[in-house]
């Protein structure tokens, strides 16, 4: 059997050999298509190609080239039957289908072997009678639910919602029927959920993985045919079963079951009634009742919990509740078999409905499992098996632990003096009495961990001392009783201490006990802790992160302790993973992963559901559980467990239930799914009941009357209950009506009848007849025929460039008395004005339009918008297609060929998306190597789409992808270019490796030199990771003395492992001379190519010369001028490369030390100023010359005093006035000096415009001590500020105040108030940065310009 999901026209052969066997095909499809014309309302004949495809499968190919229909009429010529062979397509008006003809083998056929293969075709028909938009295939239907994406569990629980279950393959047929359907009609490329999923704990190290299909619960057998990609390793990843498509097609997979898919449902044909089923419940077929008020069995709202008591518990209670009508009866049981039912004649027992009350508990008597039973007229239920356990603590022994010798500085752990405990405790220290607490919160530290031991991560003499640990028992679960918990308290612990000299900084290092998990067997439902500590220097703070491989950490996932320890809460399976901790001080950091993997007490994804299924039907009952290791599933009816069993037409499979021929007798009761494995038992109930009742239209009865629109098309509702299913028969004023001729009426699944170009004639009384075999139900309503609705003016396609606004207009006529309203879809759904606001909808607006607005049109806006126009009576609908012209979008289904990948280079393929109106010229391909992930670079930069098509499937693009990274994994994605611009980039791949070899690139960077006397110093950029090729990366170095020949002996060294620098001894005398240096990588695979050869210097050594003729004199009041004859900047003398020279300089009150003050000088030069000194003090100056290994001898010693100080008043009385449109003259009080203050030489004026800042001051000098006037030039318009002050030897003096003025014509404005406010202002602002300050100024400024007009001087 095929499936073509579009109409193929394909060559037609009339070979004279196939004749005959054309003929014998078109006797049996006469006979099939009138047989077949009442169920199927259309059959038509269609063009086969009999050439021998196939034909050792005997199977005939068929095509789907439609000829002319197969009615009463119009059956083929027997003379156009031997000039053209014809085939059958069966198309039920809500499905098709395509049937394949076994070859037949021989001319002749007689009748009986006519009859027989007419009965086996019918029979394959009518098993591939499935649902709209179900797709058949042999006993199964088929939908492929691609619009919302689910995770595994949301894919089975909406499958299961509709009757049906997730995928199954049985069948290598199977597969390749999804397979084509997946090629044809998914051009992303997508991956595709089955209800396949990997058993077992899912690690990834399990030698022998085991697979199930959970919805038929056949386990996969490893000898029978199975179809994973082969690109795939399957062995090394745990998840669930995807259809991913390779280079071969699509094939299996496996996939994360957290990720959002499209997912395939399946339903056997002899149930696929039940995905249009309407739901079920206990009033199906009666009259509308209280729901409350009907019977029903036993069901479970609360389940007990295990419990644990620690310390004296007065009681100890278990409680289960159930519902159920007539009241449900408790009954309790325990033991190791629960097999001893509780009763209240022993006293310490009180039952009250479901809850267990157990007076003063004791371990000898109460402790094991128990269980609770609810039963009621319908049948009985069980409880999950809970246990009843008691926590016990011993006792700390007498005799003290050894004590625990530790070295200063380095890491140290105390264990706790062992103990018995059971379930869990809790540890605590002390240091020598219980007033010292150990308290890692603020003695960081230190650690405690769940197993007891204290930790330090640098220990000191400050820690020695006798530590003593506290024990107190705890339960492991929130469902723990009892009073005050027991603890113990150990016999000290001594701690030494051993000194040694401190450790420079080192660590962290992550301690060999960490990562540690607890409990050590972690379960899921429990908290689990896991704990990270490292040791190293505490000088500086640890900082501690956590990390989860690919997710991020999950919701439940509490941080303490620092970040030390992680807490996953009531732990789920979706919590497994790999974890890392990062532990960091300063620029050191360490890192640690473990792999977590929980066991799990069996848990519902989704419980059992009551089931009213009809009598005599088949009936799928699938168990939806999770748990680690892999759990064993059994059946349970009213309490008792049942196995498959022919007579009762009962199948179990492990999670799935099959009863194929519902009895009543047989099968009614309450049924309960029991999951198990080594943590525990858990069920899930539900009732069948087994329906058997006469139709009724009780619940919905059709309407007294019903209007239909003239010329359009009608439904007519029939919604009887009952069981068996009815057969629907309509009449039209007590005449029956023909459904299945393809006229005006046809039926229309759950018995609707479907009226298509409605006539004035069709009207009158309309009957719906039910019959089963238990009564006739019948319903009626009056279908009158009015004037219907019509779209007059239709929304057209439109091409709409982005940002712009676009208009549908859409305008419908229709009944007078009949209400209209508008409804726009787009892409099939209803438009939501309130969440997407571009929208806007118009109904006779401006001019009399009614249509749709989309404002600042955008790519996600681009599809089919489809108007709507209803009423009461009937509905009409037209849609446009808008595209929204722009680059184009992500190209889909990026994906490696595996054949073609090679050291450097693979292909990969992709399907072409959308061009959103512009053809794409040319592809971008980018790729990231699994190292730099995030870091995407071109490694196609412009591929033609012309050459991106492929030969051999057009609707597959390709390209070379080379220059990779041999041995190194790559995601690629692609960017489609046209003339609007770049399309966004295509989801990544996934990733694939190329070939491993020798390294391909050469380490850069390759430099050395500095380091201590005798020492080669080299370095270089080691390969990055995607650089290495293959695992053993490491590099070989090469060196010589670098003489000008290339004939010298090189020396060699091989360094393993990715490292950047290597230090050679060369010997002391061989200081500062010149190496050659080359460098190569190699691995596992081989040596990589050389690097650059390079020319390096050895280190230095210390200048042996001395600066001599030192002399110096006084610079000012507060330096001085140093003057030296310099080093002869050779090997011999400076041993390397003169960097500089250092003044040495001392007060005449001080003695030459090492705490000398100094002042260094770059460079080769032969004076230098000392800066910060004393006026009228003597200093002692020295200087030396350096390099890079250090400081040359002192030179000797010079004694020199400073000048005396600058002045220290500053002018007053500063004026300004002018003497020409550009010149002022400015006037200032002199000053006098103090002893021991320098002569003063002249004055200096320091101006600049006030906008801007003090460095920028221009300064006029006006030499001799008497002249207090000077004349500057100025600009008109312009506010200037002004300052003076005096000059000597000793330095420039203090400044007067800033003086403000501007010119305007002839005069000089000033206000000396605004100079007070300005002062002011910068005296408090001066926290302001001078960006803001300055514009202030300015515009106080120059409000005094323009406002101040009369002040002269």
């Amino acid at each position: 059997m095929q499936f073509f999901s579009k109409w193929q026209l394909l060559e037609e052969r009339t070979d004279a050999d196939d004749m005959d066997k054309g003929l014998a095909v078109m006797r049996l499809f006469t006979l099939l298509c009138r047989s077949l014309k009442y169920n199927y309302g259309q059959v038509w004949l269609l063009s086969p190609d009999l050439s021998r495809q196939n034909e050792g499968d005997g199977a005939l190919t068929l095509t789907s080239h439609i000829h002319r229909s197969c009615g009463a009429r119009s059956l083929f010529p027997f003379e156009f039957c031997r000039s053209r062979p014809v085939s059958c397509r069966i198309k039920p008006r809500y499905s098709e289908m395509e049937i394949v003809l076994p070859y037949l083998r021989f001319f002749r056929i007689d009748f009986t072997t006519a009859v027989i293969f007419l009965l086996y075709l019918q029979s394959r028909a009518r098993a591939q009678d499935c649902p709209a938009g179900w797709y058949p295939f042999r006993s199964s239907c088929y939908h492929f639910y691609d619009d919302f994406p689910r995770t595994y569990q949301e894919a089975r629980t909406q499958c299961e919602s509709k009757g049906s279950g997730l995928l199954s393959i049985s069948s290598r047929a199977e597969h390749g029927f999804i397979a084509r359907w997946l090629q044809a009609n998914d051009p992303l490329l997508r991956e595709w959920y089955t209800s396949g999923i990997r058993e077992g704990s899912g690690s990834s190290k399990d030698v022998n993985p085991r697979f199930s299909w959970r919805g038929t619960g056949d386990f996969i057998n490893p000898e029978s045919p199975q179809f994973w990609d082969p690109a795939w390793d399957f062995n090394l990843t745990s998840g669930v079963i995807v259809y991913r498509h390779g280079d071969g097609g699509y094939a299996w997979s496996i996939q994360d079951p957290a990720s959002k898919l499209p997912f395939i449902c399946e339903v056997l044909s002899a149930e696929a009634y039940r995905v249009t089923e309407s739901y079920r419940d206990f009033d199906y077929g009666l009259m509308r009742v209280d729901l409350a008020s009907l019977e029903k069995g036993p069901h479970f709202i609360v389940q007990p919990h295990s419990t644990v008591i620690v310390g004296k518990a007065q009681t100890a209670q278990l409680e289960c509740v159930a519902t159920g009508n007539p009241d449900p009866v408790y009954s309790w049981y325990k033991g190791a078999r629960l097999d001893e039912r509780i009763t209240a004649e022993d006293g310490r027992y009180t039952l009250t409905n479901g809850k267990l009350i157990i007076d003063t508990p004791v371990e000898r008597l109460d402790n094991g499992k128990y269980q609770c039973v609810v039963e009621n007229k319908f049948g009985v239920i069980r409880s999950d098996v809970v246990h009843l356990s008691f926590g016990h603590l011993g006792e700390f022994s007498n005799v003290p632990d050894a004590p625990v010798n530790a070295q200063a500085y380095e890491g140290a752990k105390i264990d706790c003096s062992k103990i018995f405990f059971k379930p869990a405790v809790e540890y605590q220290w002390y240091k020598t009495n219980a007033a010292q607490f150990v308290r890692p919160q603020f003695q960081k530290y230190m650690f405690i961990s769940q197993h007891g031991r204290l930790y330090f991560s640098e220990v000191t003499r400050a820690d020695e001392g006798q530590y003593r640990c506290l024990a107190t028992l705890k339960g492991v679960t929130r469902y723990t009783i009892g009073g005050q918990p027991l603890s113990r308290t150990s016999m000290p612990i001594q701690l030494h201490v051993h000194d040694q000299a401190p450790i420079a900084d080192w660590g962290p290092v992550i301690q060999d006990e960490f990562i540690a998990v607890f409990p050590a067997l972690p379960l899921a439902g429990h908290d689990v802790r896991l704990e990270c500590f490292a040791y190293g220097t505490a000088t500086a703070e640890f900082r501690y992160h956590w990390v989860r491989e690919g997710r991020q950490l999950p919701a439940n996932a509490i941080l303490s302790d620092h970040n030390r320890v992680l807490v996953l809460r009531e732990a789920k399976l979706d919590n497994q993973g790999m974890y890392t901790c990062h532990v960091a001080r300063e620029s050191s950091t360490d890192q640690k992963s473990i792999d977590l993997k929980l066991g799990a007490k069996p848990y519902f994804l989704t419980p059992i559901h009551n089931q009213h299924a009809d009598i005599g039907s088949s009936l799928t009952w699938r168990c939806d559980a999770r748990a680690s290791p892999t759990p064993i599933f059994q059946w349970m009816k009213n309490g008792r467990p049942i196995v498959s069993d022919p007579k009762q037409f009962i199948r179990v499979n492990n999670n799935v239930l099959v009863i194929s021929k519902l009895d009543p007798a047989l099968h009614n009761g309450m049924y309960q799914c029991s999951v198990s494995n080594t943590h525990g038992t858990s069920l899930s109930e539900g009732q069948l009941r087994v329906l058997e009742l006469a139709p009724n239209f009780y619940k919905f009865p059709m309407a007294p009357s019903t209007r239909a629109p003239l010329y359009g098309n009608a439904t007519l509702p029939c919604k009887p209950e009952g069981a068996p299913a009815s057969k629907i028969t309509w009449y039209r004023n007590g005449v029956e009506l023909n459904v299945a001729d393809g006229g005006t009426y046809s039926l229309i699944p759950g018995g609707r009848l479907q009226l298509t170009s409605v006539q004035s004639g069709d009207a009158g009384r309309y009957t719906c007849r039910a019959e089963n075999s238990l009564g006739v139900a019948e319903s009626s309503t009056e279908l009158s025929i009015v004037e219907g609705t019509h779209i007059t003016v239709a929304p057209k396609d439109q091409n709409a460039p982005v940002n712009t606004t676009v208009f549908f207009e859409c305008s419908a006529s229709h009944a007078p008395d009949a209400d209209m309203i508008f409804q726009w879809k787009f892409n099939g759904i209803t438009i939501d004005y309130f969440m997407r606001p571009e929208y806007q909808a118009v109904h006779a607006g401006p001019g009399g339009l009614s249509g749709l607005y989309i404002q600042h049109v955008d790519h996600h806006n681009t599809g089919w918008y489809e108007c709507v126009a209803m009423t009461t009576i009937n509905m009409d609908s037209k849609g446009a297609y808008l595209q929204v012209l722009g680059p184009p979008a992500e190209p889909a289904g990026v994906f490696v060929e595996s054949q073609s990948v090679s050291t450097t280079s693979l292909v990969i393929k992709w399907t072409k998306g959308g061009s959103r109106g512009g053809d794409i010229s040319h592809y971008i391909v980018e790729a990231a190597n699994f190292f730099e992930e995030d870091t995407w670079d071109v490694a196609v930069a412009d591929l033609r789409a012309s050459e991106a098509v492929m030969e051999s499937y057009k609707e597959l693009l390709a390209a070379n992808v080379s220059g990779l990274n041999p041995g190194c994994s790559y995601r690629f994605r692609v960017i489609a270019v046209n003339q609007f611009g770049f399309g966004p980039p295509s989801l990544p791949s996934k990733y694939a490796s190329t070939l491993t070899a020798a390294p391909v690139v050469a380490p850069t960077n390759v430099a050395g030199g500095d380091g201590k006397v005798g020492e080669l110093h080299m370095t270089w950029t080691p390969l990055t990771r995607a650089q290495e090729a293959a695992a053993g990366i490491g590099y070989k170095l090469y060196w010589r003395r670098h003489t000008g020949r290339q004939n010298g002996l090189w020396e060699k060294h091989v360094i393993n492992g990715s490292v950047d620098t290597y230090v050679a001894f060369v010997g002391r005398e061989n200081y500062f001379l010149e190496y050659d240096f080359k460098l190569q990588a190699f691995n596992s695979r081989g040596d990589g190519p050389n690097s650059t050869q390079v020319i390096i210097m050895s280190a230095e050594d210390l200048p042996i010369g001395v600066p001599t003729n030192v002399v110096a004199d006084g610079y000012n009041g507060t330096a001085m001028e140093v003057w030296w004859d310099p080093v002869p900047d050779t090997r011999e003398a400076a041993r390397g490369k003169i960097l500089g020279y250092q003044i040495n300089y001392w007060h005449e009150s001080e003695v030459a030390t090492d705490n000398k003050l100094f002042i260094r000088h770059a460079g080769q030069v032969d004076t230098g100023i000392v800066i910060g000194l004393v006026s009228d003090n003597f200093y002692t100056v020295t200087v030396q010359v350096y390099n890079s290994a250090g400081l040359g001898s002192v030179s000797e010693f010079f004694y020199q005093e400073t000048l005396h100080a600058p002045a220290q008043t500053y002018p007053q009385e500063v004026r300004v006035h002018s003497v020409g449109k550009n010149e002022v003259e400015v006037w200032w009080r002199g000053i006098g000096i103090q002893q021991p203050e320098s002569t003063i030489d002249g004055y200096v004026i320091y101006y600049w415009p006030a906008y801007e800042h003090y460095r920028t001051a221009r300064e006029h000098i006006s030499e001799g001590r008497r002249i207090y006037t000077a004349r500057i030039k100025v600009e008109p318009g312009i506010v200037y500020a002004l300052r003076v002050g005096a000059f000597s030897v000793g330095g420039q003096g203090r400044k007067s105040q800033t003086t403000y003025f501007a010119v305007e014509g002839r005069n000089v404005i000033v206000d000396y108030q605004l100079m007070q406010v300005v002062e002011a202002f910068l005296s408090s602002s001066r926290v302001l940065s001078s960006s803001t300050a300055l514009p202030t100024i300015a515009c106080l400024l120059g409000f005094l310009v323009v406002n101040t007009r009369t002040l002269l001087f």
